[in-house]
């Protein structure tokens, strides 16, 4: 038991090193706990400055609020995903499964949602097409590791509004919630504050 929760805290530290330092993917396995604002080499070994952490917050200011479901069932991409999304200032629900996607989104209004193809029981693909057959017509963005031409036509086909792919990139995750998320009216004083 004690080695499953040092290495849980060995994994939620690279996380937040990784998100706090935004080193750009979620590869765990190379992501070694940093001091706030260090260089970190590259892969020559010449240091690289590290973003500032908020430089993503700031970033997405225009969407602060924004409520994103997370569709994902593996419990570390929930981390990556959330850790991340929260840095950018949003609220963030999780998934872990396409049946509780499908109840989420009848219970609650969201302004998009990731949504992970490879699950159990029901896949991506099926729980968007229901998720569409309710009228629904939120953003939904597939998360996939390969983004052929034949998965995006699938994704397309499924209803969903286009193709993300995995490990999960600070700057690129952005980018597409700016493109596909509305801007919110943000009270100066209101907005919310990263984790």
């Amino acid at each position: 038991v004690s080695a499953a929760v040092t290495e849980l805290e060995r994994v939620r530290s690279a996380l937040l090193s990784l998100v706090n330092g935004d080193l750009g993917q979620s590869n765990l396995e190379t992501t070694r706990p940093k001091a706030e604002n260090a260089d970190l080499p590259d892969e020559t070994g010449q240091s690289l400055p590290s973003p500032a952490p908020q430089s993503w917050f700031e970033k997405t200011r225009p969407i602060h609020g924004a409520r994103v479901l997370l569709v994902e069932d593996n419990s570390t991409n929930q981390l990556v995903a959330q850790e991340f999304l929260a840095k950018m200032g949003l609220v963030v629900d999780i998934a872990g499964h396409g049946r509780e996607a499908i109840a989420m989104v009848a219970l609650q209004q969201y302004d998009i949602i990731l949504m992970d193809l490879q699950m159990p029981e029901m896949d991506g693909f099926e729980v968007t097409r229901r998720i569409r057959a309710t009228g629904c017509r939120l953003p939904i963005i597939a998360m996939t590791a390969a983004v052929t031409e034949q998965d995006r036509q699938a994704c397309t086909a499924a209803g969903m509004n286009a193709p993300f792919t995995k490990p999960i990139s600070a700057q690129e995750l952005s980018s597409v919630l700016l493109r596909w998320v509305p801007s919110k009216k943000v009270e100066p004083g209101l907005a919310v504050l990263p984790k």
